[in-house]
């Protein structure tokens, strides 16, 4: 009885947990059918953002709120392209497909929308940040 109640739960266990397992991990990338590499778009804590701004990395800081909301206050080094206006002016962004993109705006809502327009763009390597709002560094307004 003891040996079918243990194996009962072990393989509960392994149920309950198996759809996470098939999660993608942040920094990992899809492959389609003929072998080229798709975008995935990585939800990134801030301090995982500043390290990899202040770290070796060629990463491009995207502020996709309104003017106004820029003009108040920005994480320092900061491009500005509101998201809604990201297909038209796409030709200000980087060339480089493949370099790293952090998005983020107030709360995280316009990010994500952001990030999805960039992947349909074609870049492959999309970082959420979500909201400045939960940004615990500096800040600067012009």
């Amino acid at each position: 009885m003891k040996v079918f109640r243990i194996t009962g739960l072990l393989l509960l266990s392994v149920m309950l947990l198996a759809p996470l397992a098939s999660c993608a991990s942040p920094t990992s990338s899809e492959t389609t059918a003929n072998g080229t590499s798709t975008a995935v778009i990585s939800l990134i804590s801030p301090a995982d953002a500043r390290t990899m701004l202040d770290g070796e990395s060629d990463a491009y800081l995207l502020d996709v709120r309104t003017q106004d909301e820029f003009d108040q206050g920005h994480i320092p080094g900061s491009a500005l392209l509101p998201y809604d206006e990201i297909q038209a002016r796409a030709d200000e962004l980087p060339a480089d497909k493949a370099m790293p993109i952090i998005v983020y705006c107030r709360s995280g809502r316009r990010s994500a929308i952001a990030a999805e327009s960039l992947k349909a763009l074609g870049y492959t390597e999309i970082y959420d940040l979500g909201g400045i709002q939960d940004w615990p560094y500096e800040t600067v307004a012009p």
